[in-house]
């Protein structure tokens, strides 16, 4: 009886299933800290209530406004709004397909393997677009201005950001 117990136990450890979630990139809720002065990167839904729209551009702020979220999910490289666990997924990062500096990023569907949408976090604090050198800018250094795409510059406190676990805070 014994035997048989573990032989099953060996059989479903080794399932295709478990090896399948194994591979599946795991969810974590995030936020993206602008090192500058301490702004969160969110975005401002125009879809009110229903959440980000395709288009909808990236903005910082300090604190979670109505229609505003600063919590960010990260499922393997792209950067998706809202909690992991939560509404409002689906709409992820995108550099759009003008990969040149000045470019302002937005949010857009998300679309499995898109490089638009694929990032790399930098231990220097760049959020890269996968690949091509430009990493999140804060235009001109001035957080009032948004973000826009520049060609990654080491020691350019523009592009520094803090990723970590996703703290809420009140306020503009």
């Amino acid at each position: 009886m014994l035997a048989l117990i573990l032989a099953t136990l060996v059989l479903v450890a080794a399932s295709p299933l478990q090896e399948r979630a194994q591979l599946l990139p795991r969810a974590e809720t995030i936020q993206m800290v602008w090192r500058g002065n301490g702004k969160k990167i969110a975005t401002c839904s125009g879809g009110g209530p229903n959440g980000p729209r395709n288009g909808d551009p990236l903005t910082l702020l300090r604190g979670g406004v109505r229609y505003c979220g600063t919590p960010w999910t990260r499922v393997g490289q792209t950067y998706q709004s809202g909690y992991a666990d939560g509404p409002f997924l689906g709409r992820c990062i995108d550099s759009t397909l003008d990969l040149r500096n000045g470019v302002r990023p937005h949010m857009w569907d998300c679309i499995p393997g898109a490089f638009q949408q694929q990032w790399v976090q930098h231990s220097n604090g760049w959020i890269e677009l996968k690949g091509h050198g430009l990493c999140l800018d804060v235009v001109d250094g001035n957080s009032d201005n948004g973000i826009q795409l520049w060609e990654c510059s080491e020691g350019n406190i523009n592009q520094q950001w803090d990723v970590g676990p996703f703290v809420y805070s009140l306020g503009p």
